[in-house]
């Protein structure tokens, strides 16, 4: 593969990969107006399909705040409960 091509099909997969996120499903509709400041602070999670991250994790929370930039983060907790087996 020469230098170019190898440089196109990097810009080209990075490039899907940043836009391919921001964008709304098909038919979804974005609220509007969105007033981030009532959406803002610590959700508790009280039903949910689990994403890999959250497999068998309980009391988890999403807490929401506002970055520098205008942007929201998200910080997502939860808690593995399962009993601990282990000898001593």
């Amino acid at each position: 593969m020469t230098k170019p091509l190898f440089l196109s099909l990097t810009v080209v997969g990075i490039m899907a990969l940043f836009f391919s996120c921001s964008t709304l499903s098909r038919g979804a509709v974005a609220v509007k107006p969105f007033d981030k400041e009532k959406y803002l602070g610590k959700w508790y999670k009280i039903a949910r399909l689990d994403f890999k991250y959250e497999k068998d994790l309980n009391n988890t929370t999403a807490e929401y705040s506002l970055n520098v930039d205008g942007t929201i983060k998200v910080d997502n907790k939860g808690y593995h409960t399962w009993p601990i087996l282990f000898r001593l």
